[in-house]
């Protein structure tokens, strides 16, 4: 079953009964295209379902030609467009059994964008289209943490130390509450910004709130 490849393990319920939901209605595949987060000025896929989809997603974040021509829609952020129209970036869909993309962009701090394209075997409908959008917002906090926070390569001892450092507590006062050292803690931090490419405590901790990390 399509779904058992696709499901998202250890999330909330929430997510797994949306992706079930719009398996069922015709949704073929889901992609996330974003800034990379060690590269944020590169475009990239940050995770495909399933993962044959790997490469005409690949394909659509390289394309500078993507999202022109989008059908008029009441939002910026949401357009949809039919794979049959000769457009590069299109055809490996095309080819997948795909008639239908649906773009959702999600604001991120820094004026960024996390796309979301859902690719769908029938041609959409507007009331369709809403639908979609409304369940994707009620579960997006949990569908981001869920696709961004392994690409940053923290450990749960990182993060704890992260989000303890996030409310202000200083290197000792997270050592005492891990039941660590306050070197160990240091050279968590040490090593969470070699892992996300900041400099300091600070720029770690904005970056690990923007991937949705913490």
């Amino acid at each position: 079953m399509l779904l058992n490849k696709i499901r998202i393990t250890n999330s909330s319920e929430i997510l797994n009964n949306m992706l079930e939901g719009w398996l069922e209605r015709g949704m073929r595949a889901i992609a996330f295209i974003g800034p990379d987060l060690l590269a944020p000025e590169k475009r990239a896929t940050l995770h495909v379902y399933p993962s044959r989809y790997q490469h005409a997603a690949d394909v659509m974040a390289a394309s500078d030609a993507y999202g022109q021509d989008w059908r008029d829609n009441d939002s910026p952020n949401v357009a949809w467009v039919d794979t049959s129209r000769s457009e590069s970036w299109l055809k490996p869909w095309m080819e997948m059994g795909c008639r239908s993309i649906l773009r959702v962009g999600m604001d991120m701090p820094g004026g960024k964008q996390i796309e979301v394209f859902a690719a769908f075997e029938d041609v959409l409908t507007r009331p369709f289209v809403a639908e979609f959008v409304l369940d994707l917002l009620a579960a997006w906090s949990q569908v981001k943490r869920y696709v961004l926070t392994p690409l940053s390569g923290l450990t749960n001892q990182q993060l704890r130390v992260l989000n303890m450092s996030l409310y202000g507590l200083s290197a000792r006062e997270c050592a005492v509450s891990l039941g660590v050292t306050e070197r160990t803690v240091n050279h968590h931090l040490a090593t969470i910004q070699e892992k996300l490419g900041t400099q300091s405590k600070l720029e770690s901790i904005a970056k690990a709130i923007w991937c949705g990390a913490i």
